[in-house]
């Protein structure tokens, strides 16, 4: 998929407009201010952000996530706002990721915008029939109906714990039956969102707590973070916890934080569709697909000059690889290959915040960042190499077989086009026959995990 074409512009009232080409707008954007960047570049946040911005306290703009526009180029980006006391009124201080992700130099002014979303006080567990997949179920007029044709892709978002998920369109499923506000998800998406958990607390938030919750549930609190120069962490993570250890967190969490996941359009998917190419597709039914959403971790330190992404043995086998076969991450509308090797847990704990490693892949910072991923807390789509499989397959087993084939005498006295067309048509059933294997090892493993 294509997003060069994609702007967001101003329309003959001033308002910003999100086009594709020519033709194609949408008003679903609403300023929020202009503001001229500092000369100063911001530094990345604790937890490795680098879409991060700062303006001036008193702005009245609440921490989050904005879509910065450059308004001279039309350019934008996500980022994480939040007010700093060093920063004069009218300046935003952006990373240099971001400047040169826009285009933007010092002095330039820029947009800071909110683009229409849904907001779910009131998480449900997805229903049985429904458990199997991978759709959510939100109530119909949470967005408008036109944005689910206009947006192939669309983010799920916990604020509180800034984890999230990219959802197809196709997978999020209008539900007559939920009110206003409420949202189904299944085990394994809220685990993915952290599970309103934040991994880290500001000194704010601990004081907060501090102040609301009752002596037991601050308790629950004090039991599961430790103490760090800027804030709090969590101590390991919240699938780790005993049953009643990590209900006790949850409820205190909920109590003083409140619960709240955010659903809202991948701007750069607008009017875009990915497309397979030809080859893709026939090796996809040779080999079979296999697909796995994971959260997007540090690598173990000897991977990060290397395209090697590091996953979990059992998330291995469940998608039918081996050490050093290739897979497709794709986050957005953007997709790089890698080669994959098993997990170390010692070696992966001492890089990372407590996390689970079942949900987590390992992923080195320039690969992320051609992926266009600036923080730790997102979700990527992990597919095998059907190709890289497919060639592996035929150098291993398809070339020797054919040679033998081919010296028998049963060829003798056929033609040269008969002959190659015998030799295809069984080249075709023996390929299908020898990645028969991994075909169903990965429809086992599903058909379990359903």
């Amino acid at each position: 998929m294509k997003e060069k074409n994609i702007r967001v512009l101003p329309n003959s009232q001033g308002q910003p407009v999100l086009r594709r080409g020519k033709d194609a707008m949408l008003h679903c954007l609403s300023e929020e201010g202009c503001y001229t960047v500092s000369e100063k570049a911001s530094g990345r946040k604790a937890d490795g952000r680098l879409n991060f911005a700062q303006v001036a306290a008193g702005t009245g703009l609440q921490p989050g996530f904005f879509t910065l526009v450059n308004g001279a180029n039309g350019l934008f980006a996500n980022v994480y706002v939040q007010q700093g006391s060093h920063e004069e009124a009218g300046h935003i201080r952006l990373t240099q990721v971001i400047q040169d992700l826009v285009q933007a130099q010092p002095g330039d002014e820029v947009l800071l915008c909110r683009r229409q979303e849904a907001s779910f006080g009131k998480i449900r567990m997805q229903s049985i029939e429904n458990v199997k997949e991978e759709d959510i179920n939100i109530p119909c007029n949470a967005l408008p109906e036109d944005y689910f044709s206009l947006f192939s892709l669309f983010e799920l978002y916990n604020p509180l714990t800034q984890d999230a998920l990219i959802l197809r369109a196709r997978h999020i499923r209008r539900d007559s039956r939920l009110k206003e506000g409420e949202i189904r998800l299944t085990g394994r998406q809220r685990a993915l969102l952290g599970e309103n958990v934040p991994a880290r607390l500001t000194l704010s938030q601990w004081n907060s707590a501090k102040a609301s919750l009752t002596p037991e549930g601050f308790r629950a609190l004090e039991e599961a973070y430790d103490a760090e120069e800027k804030g709090y962490i969590l101590r390991q993570a919240a699938g780790k916890m005993p049953y009643q250890e990590k209900e006790g967190l949850r409820k205190a969490i909920r109590e003083c934080f409140g619960e709240q996941l955010v659903l809202r359009p991948v701007l750069t998917s607008f009017k875009t569709e990915r497309k397979k190419p030809l080859l893709t597709r026939f090796s996809d039914f040779f080999v079979g697909k296999s697909i796995l959403s994971l959260c997007c971790r540090r690598p173990h330190r000897c991977d990060e000059t290397a395209d090697i992404v590091r996953m979990t043995e059992d998330n291995m086998h469940y998608m039918g690889l081996e050490s050093m076969d290739r897979v497709v991450l794709r986050y957005k509308n953007r997709q790089t290959v890698c080669h994959v090797l098993p997990m170390e847990n010692e070696a992966f704990d001492a890089e990372n915040k407590a996390c689970l490693p079942q949900l987590s892949i390992g992923v080195p910072v320039h690969v992320r960042h051609r992926l266009g991923i600036y923080d730790l807390q997102s979700a990527v789509k992990v597919e095998r190499d059907t190709g890289f499989l497919f060639r592996k397959s035929i150098n291993e087993q398809l070339l020797p077989l054919l040679l033998a084939l081919l010296s028998l005498s049963f060829f003798d006295g056929l033609t040269f086009w008969q002959s190659l067309l015998i030799v295809t048509a069984m080249s075709l059933v023996f390929m299908y026959m020898a990645l028969s294997g991994r075909r169903s090892a990965w429809r086992k493993w599903k058909k379990e995990r359903k």
